[in-house]
């Protein structure tokens, strides 16, 4: 087992956890990158975990889920 991202997407039918692999070939700022992604697309935190299964670090969503085109 690689480095994988983790985190919480929304779905049809509520939110739902979720691993994605990374390839081994990825530098670690491809790996941040990546899991700035996932965060971002998601609107939940995302997680870079090692291959041992540790938290390398977590990185939140620039904007919060649930906050795009809400205005008061």
């Amino acid at each position: 087992m690689g480095y994988e991202v983790r985190g919480v997407r929304d779905g049809a039918c509520g939110a739902y956890e979720f691993a994605e692999p990374l390839p081994p070939t990825m530098s670690f700022a491809e790996m941040l990158a990546a899991t700035r992604r996932a965060a971002d697309e998601s609107g939940h935190e995302a997680t870079l975990v090692d291959d041992e299964g540790e938290t390398v670090c977590g990185i939140a969503p620039s904007v919060p889920a649930g906050s795009l085109g809400v205005t008061a």
